[in-house]
C-alpha cells in the first residue's frame, strides 16, 4: 500500500506518514475550520478515503451547508474565530432534530482544558486535540450512525 503525506499525525507519533485506506463505509462530513489550509487539507484526505465533503470556513456558513448537505459527521474547530465560536455551532446543530443523529467532534489546538466543560455541555461526542491523525479520525467517523442508507452524495471521490 502507497503511503501518503499527512497533514494530521499525532505528537506521540514518530512519522508524520500514515498510510491511506479507502473507508470502509462512506460518510457525508462536514468540515468546518476558519484556517482555511487546514480545512482543505483534511477534507482531501476525507475525500481521497471515499467520503462526500463539505468544507465550511466560519460560524455563520454552517447551518445553511449543514441544512443543504445533512452531514454524518460534522468535524468542528471549536476556536472559530468571530463572535460565534465552533461551541455555539455547535450548540445551534444541536438545537436542531435534524441533527440528532450527527456525529460532532471537536477539534482543538488547545490541550489546556479550559473549555472541556462548555464542550460537553454543547453535545459534542469526541473531543479531539490538534494535529488528530488520520486512522483515529476513520475511526470516529466508521462510528457515525447510517443517516443515509443510498451513499453519499457530493464531491466524493469513488473509492
Amino acid at each position: 500500500m502507497s503511503k501518503a503525506p499527512s497533514a494530521f499525525y499525532n505528537c506521540c507519533t514518530k512519522s508524520k506518514f500514515a498510510q491511506r485506506t479507502v473507508a470502509v463505509r462512506r460518510s457525508r462530513i462536514l468540515v468546518v475550520d476558519d484556517y482555511v489550509p487546514v480545512a482543505q487539507a483534511i477534507a482531501q484526505l476525507l475525500r481521497l478515503s471515499g467520503h462526500a465533503v463539505v468544507t465550511a470556513f466560519d460560524a455563520n456558513e454552517v447551518m445553511n451547508a449543514a441544512r443543504a448537505f445533512q452531514p454524518d459527521v460534522v468535524l468542528l474547530d471549536i476556536g472559530l474565530r468571530g463572535p460565534n465560536d465552533g461551541v455555539a455551532v455547535a450548540e445551534w446543530l444541536r438545537d436542531e432534530r435534524t441533527f440528532d443523529n450527527t456525529l460532532l467532534v471537536a477539534l482543538t489546538g488547545r490541550c489546556d482544558g479550559e473549555d472541556d466543560d462548555r464542550i460537553v455541555t454543547a453535545g459534542f461526542d469526541y473531543h479531539l486535540i490538534k494535529p488528530v491523525s488520520f486512522d483515529e479520525l476513520e475511526a470516529i467517523i466508521e462510528k457515525a450512525p447510517d443517516r443515509h442508507l443510498d451513499g453519499p452524495k457530493g464531491n466524493s471521490i469513488a473509492g
